[in-house]
């Protein structure tokens, strides 16, 4: 993590077909279908009572750096059911500055400099209340990472060692896949949907870019992440050990962790629905599926797996199809 330059940088160009714009295009765009008129309270689109409320997700500008990597420091190093375990005003100040040079130099510089072949976007979701004014409550990065088999190259200097070395004969094992990282909710703000609509933006994203896939790293330690991302479809390729700084007893450490690979496949029906099942809990699915020909007792029985955090989407969309 690396931290922030000062003001004065140039937001990315955002196609006119894009469905997703920077803070600056909206305001010059007032309509957002999914959440109405956006803008802050610092100089929006008109008087504050006019705006509606609700959440949107806009594509963050470098100027909105420092605060992402703010938004990120508190999601992952705000411990709510113990304060005396949380950071110190020099930690954090520490953690954002840090935060703020890996970001520019992921998604800004290297975007800037890979020769048209890295592609990145930050998203930010942010809500306006009844009064017009906003708060930014989750964020998430998406970039493109030179993959050599089922394995990311996630330094920054192999990204741009290979932006250096496009062209030639030692790109020919070596392929950019849009990897998503820093998924962040604040910590009052979750379990609203916010990590999904984010994800859901990322996949939206891809497509545009023109991919047919995504992927992400996860520790294996932290499974309720990981129960989100198999219920949005992604599945687990492999492992990688690793190291990551942690809040242990109100200090930063340095520790070992194990990373999962997951991906996904964005491909249309029907091959996506294959590609991404989990393929024994289909069967299990499926079986039981089989044995009622009552169509209440099959919906019923599909909510129960849902609730119980079962993917049966791919089901579901056989039975819609076929029977």
């Amino acid at each position: 993590m690396r931290s922030g330059l000062g003001g004065g940088t140039r937001a990315r160009a955002v196609t006119r077909n894009s469905f997703l714009r920077t803070r600056e295009a909206r305001a010059a765009a007032p309509r957002v279908p999914e959440s109405g008129s956006r803008g802050r309270s610092q100089g929006g689109n008109g008087p504050p009572g006019r705006r509606k409320k609700g959440l949107d997700v806009y594509e963050a500008e470098l100027g909105d750096f420092q605060m992402v990597s703010n938004l990120l420091v508190e999601a992952f190093y705000t411990d709510t059911k113990d304060e005396e375990n949380n950071l110190s005003a020099m930690q954090r100040r520490g953690l954002e500055r840090d935060q703020n040079l890996d970001l520019r130099a992921r998604y800004g510089r290297a975007t800037k400099e890979g020769k048209g072949l890295i592609r990145s976007a930050i998203l930010v979701a942010g809500e306006v209340d009844g009064e017009g004014s906003e708060r930014d409550l989750g964020c998430v990065a998406l970039g493109t990472t030179p993959f050599n088999g089922d394995q990311a190259q996630l330094s920054i200097r192999d990204l741009y060692s290979y932006t250096n070395r496009a062209g030639s004969n030692q790109q020919d094992d070596v392929e950019l896949r849009p990897v998503v990282a820093n998924l962040a909710v604040r910590p009052e703000a979750r379990r609203r949907g916010i990590a999904k609509k984010l994800m859901s933006r990322c996949e939206r994203v891809c497509a545009e870019w023109g991919y047919q896939e995504i992927w992400l790293l996860v520790e294996k330690d932290n499974p309720k992440a990981r129960r989100l991302y198999r219920k949005l479809g992604y599945k687990e390729r492999r492992e990688e050990e690793d190291d990551s700084y942690k809040l242990v007893e109100g200090k930063l450490r340095q520790v070992d962790v194990t990373n999962v690979y997951m991906r996904k496949s964005l491909r249309p029906f029907p091959v996506r629905q294959v590609e991404n099942a989990d393929w024994p809990r289909v069967a299990v699915v499926a079986a039981a599926l089989a044995l009622s020909a009552n169509p209440e007792v099959r919906e019923a029985f599909l909510a129960l797996l849902t609730r119980a955090g079962i993917d049966t989407s791919i089901v579901e969309d056989l039975v819609s199809r076929f029977l």
